[in-house]
């Protein structure tokens, strides 16, 4: 059943902080959300352990991104990250492997291995 839904809801951490996405746009680059509203009707998901400033960096480099995959680039530059940057972008790829997005995890990799961090 396809979710009629335009929007998806995310309750992050113990807050509960809400993020409101477009059902298409996080559908397009998260296989595991794609697989979800495909299966239910879904418009609210809880991520009670999950941490906000992660989730809000996934949504900046969605928001820049698109819907079109292949066209995503994460731009991490020192006023996004300071002395935190490898902690922060660890977190964003362990929740990118939860929500199923191997172009952002393949993009962090590529920052790390390039020591640009």
């Amino acid at each position: 059943m396809a979710n009629p839904n335009p929007h998806l809801n995310f309750r992050i951490g113990t807050t509960k902080t809400l993020f409101t996405l477009p059902t298409s746009l996080i559908s397009s680059h998260s296989a595991y959300i794609r697989h979800r509203v495909s299966q239910t009707n879904h418009k609210i998901f809880n991520f009670p352990n999950g941490n906000p400033h992660t989730f809000n960096d996934l949504v900046d480099w969605l928001d820049r991104s698109g819907p079109a995959p292949n066209t995503a680039s994460l731009e991490i530059t020192a006023t996004e990250f300071t002395s935190d940057k490898s902690w922060r972008l660890v977190c964003l790829y362990i929740l990118c492997e939860y929500l199923q997005i191997p172009l952002l995890q393949n993009q962090i990799i590529n920052i790390i291995t390039e020591g640009s961090i």
